[in-house]
This record gives C-alpha cells, structure tokens and sequence, in this order.
C-alpha cells in the first residue's frame, strides 16, 4: 500500500512540473501578456521603438512613466496653452518658450490587456491619427507611442509621437508630447521639420481638462503647431 501511495505522489508532481514548464513557456510567448523588457518598457514598445529613437526621444527631456498597469485615460483633452520645452533641430524656426496652437488630443479603444490605445489629434492646422498605440504606466500615470499618420495643407506625412500625464478627476495633469519625424515624404509642401527632428511640449498650466471634443471651426495655416515650420 506504501508503495502505491509513493507512486501516486511521485506521478502527481511530475504532472504538477510539466504543467508549470508548459504554463511558463506559453506565458513568455506572443500569445502572453505583455511584459518589461530590461529598460521597463513593453516587449511590444521595444521592438517597435529602436534604441535609437528612444534615445533622441530621452535627449528632448521627455518624462516616461514606466509599468504594466496603466489607468484608463480614454476620453478627449485640451492642452492649453502648448508651450514649446525643447528640440533637437539646428537654428529651429521655433524657440523654447514659444506658445503654438491649442493641442486636442483623444485617446480611444483603450486595451489594457493588450496595452494598446488609439489616438487622434487636432492642433491648428495639423491632424494626426493612429490605431495600435502602445502603452506604460503605473497606477494614473502613463506613457504612450504612437506612430501616426499626419496632414497639415493638404500635406501629409508620418511621425512617432510620445504622450505622457498623470489622470485625474477632471483630466491629465503634467501632461507632455514628443514627437520625431519619420517620414516627411520629401517634404514637397515645405512645411515640415526634417527626417528625424524633434520637439518636446507641455501644458503650461500643469492641466489638460476633459473636453466635450474637438472645435468644429477650421483653423488657419499660419498657426504654429508641433511638426510644422510655419512663423
């Protein structure tokens, strides 16, 4: 009886450790929820931001609010007034300090399984949109890297843009964006910054309040906005 009972104890563990190998092998595959790499970001985030990138992203100062447990932050917003922090483009037509179109920004399908958003955009004569954002944060602070599809004057192009902010009540506090041009497209308009130029802004007044969505009015050309070189 000793026997068959130290038999059915031994089985028992060996089914107990192939379980555990199987259930370890499957959760580190793609099938598996998203986990950090060694810079704390996302497996996805690391494979679709090369280290490069990331690193021009850092050298503008912007802040990176890093894990696995973001809060929810869908909605629209209005980042006003949108004050330029810095950038990395030689003699930029735009100086720190500087004060460009009022920002609207809507974040949307938010996945906090997948740790993915959507976003659109609206800011003076710029409009951009992206599906398949990837998101960090912890607790109401967050990150998120787009790449989106741009268009300003009939012009369009492509850029990697960086959101970070705090949630609160009535809206993300702290809130910045990065961007980097991608792809100009050869920039036959002449409006936008150079293949791999940068810039950093942030809300002046530390709140960007939940708005109802974005103004209906068009806005003209002139105005300064994030990836544009208009005066």
């Amino acid at each position: 009886m000793n026997t068959i009972r130290l038999q059915i104890v031994k089985l028992v563990l060996v089914l107990s450790s192939v379980l555990f190998i199987t259930n370890c092998s499957s959760s580190s595959s793609g099938g598996g929820d998203p986990i950090l790499g060694g810079d704390d970001l996302t497996d996805d985030i690391a494979n679709f931001v090369p280290d490069s990138i990331l690193a021009k992203i850092s050298e503008l100062g912007m802040p990176i609010h890093k894990g696995t447990n973001p809060p929810i932050f869908e909605g629209t917003f209005l980042a006003s007034p949108f004050v330029m922090v810095s950038t990395n483009r030689i003699n930029d037509n735009y100086a720190v300090g500087d004060t460009i179109a009022d920002y609207f920004i809507r974040f949307y399908e938010q996945n906090n399984d997948s740790l993915k958003v959507s976003i659109d955009y609206q800011n003076g004569p710029e409009t951009g949109t992206g599906i398949g954002g990837y998101i960090v944060g912890n607790s109401n602070e967050f990150t998120v890297f787009a790449e989106l599809d741009i268009s300003a004057q009939g012009y369009a192009a492509k850029s990697l843009v960086v959101y970070s902010g705090r949630m609160s009540s009535t809206g993300i506090l702290n809130y910045y964006s990065a961007l980097l041009m991608l792809d100009n497209f050869g920039n036959p308009g002449g409006i936008w910054i150079g293949n791999g130029d940068g810039r950093l802004f942030y809300d002046e007044d530390g709140t960007s309040p939940t708005i109802s969505g974005f103004p209906k009015s068009s806005i003209q050309n002139s105005a300064k906005s994030i990836s544009t070189v208009n005066q």
